[in-house]
């Protein structure tokens, strides 16, 4: 679990980092490339074991406001399309649907 915080905050500061690096460049009259289509991995669970398939863990657990905040740098750095994937979205449809209305009425 800590493992799983400590990724989520390293992403988040990536991603934080090439927010700032596109807002240097804009304000020097240049531009950059900037995210248009992402996809998401939100969950690595899946009820099969597929032997072409690299989703093998059984359990994935990822704090609902660390997955908000991580799509709305996502939007600020430029996202347009947001594609949601990893393992069997269905064993999560309580976190798919909020993730979708998240998308639809808050970016």
């Amino acid at each position: 679990m800590a493992l799983l915080a400590a990724l989520t905050l390293f992403i988040c500061a990536v991603l934080s980092v090439g927010l700032l690096r596109r807002r240097l460049y804009c304000q020097q009259g240049r531009t950059t490339k900037v995210p248009v289509s992402v996809i998401y991995h939100f969950t690595r669970r899946c009820n099969k074991t597929c032997g072409f398939c690299f989703y093998t863990a059984t359990t994935s657990h990822i704090e609902d406001l660390s997955r908000q905040e991580a799509l709305l740098l996502l939007a600020k750095a430029g996202m347009r399309k947001v594609n949601f994937a990893g393992g069997e979205a269905f064993l999560c449809p309580r976190v798919l649907g909020a993730m979708v209305n998240f998308c639809k009425f808050e970016l």
